[in-house]
């Protein structure tokens, strides 16, 4: 197989859990899963006042409001995830790599994890988001040992084989060789001149302004790597969540079909030279 068919492979891989995904955000609307049924006793009716949304605010309703806000937050931050990682894929194989490597970072970083933490701990993020202060829940305040062990426990939970919870910390915050933060700090700067090796700027160069051909390489490489695998593990921990929410039998979904397409992933063998054109 040669380069171009591996990148074209790669990308409609992705494509494929995008696919997953979308199908679970247009669901999730066009059937009303994200609606809470109320009882709401005659007594209530004249307690209540109901054209707003204060009546939420009661202890009475307490549970009502936080498992609306649970469906809410899940299906808004699912289809933010997939926005922006569609754009990504688009400006990379338009070989916009510096908007690519941007656009990936936000859903990989922090809407991820706020998925992640939706999926292993949902009562503590949405008392989080409804009741406390930004800096509580935001995803850059969190210290790394709690986002280790988000990670470690929506791996486990989700059954996710095919990558450690270490790798996916690593490839996603770690400056470690191969890690998409190492991209990500660059992109977002003009000129880089903290850390070391790759994430630093060469001498007489501008970040991504002037990329040649190695350094297209390497991004090519790095991102077709780690995305197919980063979206199978999403597709798994959003499809658990959402037939939670829906109460209804799971779909059949090809399982195997997708396990097999990762296992492609590993490998191709990205070492020959990429045509990019």
């Amino acid at each position: 197989m040669n380069d171009k068919k591996k990148i074209i492979l790669c990308n409609n891989i992705c494509a494929s859990y995008l696919n997953n995904l979308n199908w679970i955000i247009r669901l999730g609307y066009n059937e009303n899963y994200v609606k809470t049924n109320v009882r709401i006793s005659e007594e209530d009716m004249y307690k209540y006042d109901f054209s707003g949304n204060a009546w939420l605010l009661d202890e009475k309703f307490k549970g009502v409001y936080e498992e609306h806000s649970y469906k809410r937050y899940f299906l808004y931050l699912v289809r933010d995830f997939c926005n922006f990682i569609n754009e990504a894929l688009r400006s990379l194989t338009q070989m916009n790599y510096n908007i690519a490597l941007t656009l990936l970072r936000k859903p990989l970083k922090d809407n991820l994890m706020l998925i992640e933490w939706l999926y292993v701990n949902p009562s503590e993020l949405i008392d989080r988001l409804l009741y406390k202060q930004a800096n509580v829940y935001a995803p850059d305040h969190l210290k790394e040992y709690q986002k280790k062990s988000i990670i470690d426990k929506a791996v486990k939970k989700s059954g996710c084989v095919i990558m450690s919870s270490d790798s996916i910390y690593n490839t996603r915050y770690s400056s470690n060789i191969g890690s998409l933060d190492n991209f990500w700090n660059k992109s977002l700067h003009i000129v880089t001149t903290r850390g070391e090796g790759i994430r630093i700027t060469r001498d007489g160069d501008l970040n991504y302004v002037f990329t040649d051909f190695e350094e297209a390489k390497e991004i090519t490489k790095i991102v077709y790597m780690i995305l197919p695998t980063l979206l199978y593990y999403t597709v798994e921990m959003c499809e658990d969540i959402f037939y939670g929410i829906a109460e209804h039998k799971r779909l059949s979904f090809d399982y195997r079909k997708r396990r097999q397409s990762n296992r492609i992933i590993k490998f191709l063998d990205f070492s020959q030279k990429i045509q990019l054109r």
